[in-house]
């Protein structure tokens, strides 16, 4: 039995989620929003979106089509973001939980470079160690977007998916953009 710690508990947690995301098929509704972004008359397409289950690329949206604004659980960074270097998760979150404690059996992620313990690429409340190169180049896909948009004076059609008011990342985008 492993003992029980906050880093070993820390990363049963996000095995845990991992698993889930992961192992989770998309449901239909990013189906029907990738079919609708290839409507003839449907020149851009973008999703704006808190989720850091990477279902909008795992249901074929390209990545320079999606901006997960909280990063995403497929990819690793540094706990201290010392390193500035943001990695595939691959098996890394693939833990040995142990059911008594609840806590991860064997080695912990770590960081390829300074071997200190590597943490999944998300944006969490009071984050100050959020590594945003990711999320940055994800940005810049954005604003190019929403400037094509503004170039070609194009109609802006906003679908929210499930945006709620706990915390209204997108909710918010959705209501400024382009105003």
């Amino acid at each position: 039995s492993e003992k029980h710690n906050t880093a070993n508990f820390g990363y049963a947690f996000w095995a845990y989620r991992y698993n889930a995301y992961t192992s989770s098929v998309p449901h239909v509704g990013y189906e029907i929003a990738k079919r609708w972004s290839n409507f003839n008359n449907i020149k851009y397409a973008f999703s704006f979106t808190s989720n850091i289950d990477g279902h909008w690329i795992k249901s074929g949206w390209n990545e320079s089509e999606v901006l997960e604004c909280h990063g995403s659980v497929n990819y690793m960074q540094c706990i201290d973001k010392c390193c500035q270097r943001i990695w595939n998760t691959d098996n890394a979150l693939n833990l040995e939980v142990d059911p008594k404690t609840d806590c991860a059996i064997g080695n912990l992620p770590q960081c390829p470079d300074c071997k200190k313990f590597a943490r999944p690429n998300v944006l969490m409340f009071g984050d100050w160690k959020f590594l945003d190169i990711r999320l940055n180049e994800q940005t810049s896909h954005y604003d190019t977007f929403k400037s094509n948009i503004a170039k070609i004076k194009a109609k802006l059609l906003i679908i929210e998916l499930g945006a709620g008011t706990a915390v209204p990342t997108v909710r918010c985008e959705s209501e400024r953009a382009f105003t």
